[in-house]
């Protein structure tokens, strides 16, 4: 699948209402980030994209014809401490931020809007 670049995405209900007039600037971001990210994807990608104060969490899954791609509205969750035996050595203790869809009805109702290649 390395190198595949045709893509379907599903925007969540709650992504394409926060996206709102600008969802053609976003669909742009998106499809740069990704031109850059599928020739290097395997099995499944998690990239984030931020526009306007809106968090945009991308979850890629590898299939026979492409890349299914979903797009959810997201925030960041703050990780515990990493150990003080963390083998990077000034990022112990430190807490490393990670990004998860927002939990709502709306959030994982998928619309197909847009195909890429």
């Amino acid at each position: 699948m390395s190198g595949q670049m045709c893509m379907s995405i599903m925007w969540s209900r709650a992504a394409i209402r926060a996206a709102g007039p600008t969802i053609s600037k976003i669909q742009d971001i998106i499809a740069n980030d990704l031109r850059d990210i599928l020739p290097k994807g395997r099995d499944d990608f998690l990239h984030v994209v931020e526009s306007e104060g809106t968090l945009y969490l991308l979850r890629g899954e590898a299939q026979l014809e492409g890349w299914m791609v979903f797009c959810q509205i997201a925030k960041y969750k703050l990780l515990d401490p990493l150990r003080d035996d963390h083998p990077v050595l000034n990022l112990r203790g430190k807490s490393l931020k990670w990004p998860e869809a927002i939990e709502s009805a709306d959030n994982i109702e998928f619309e197909k809007i847009d195909d890429m290649s």
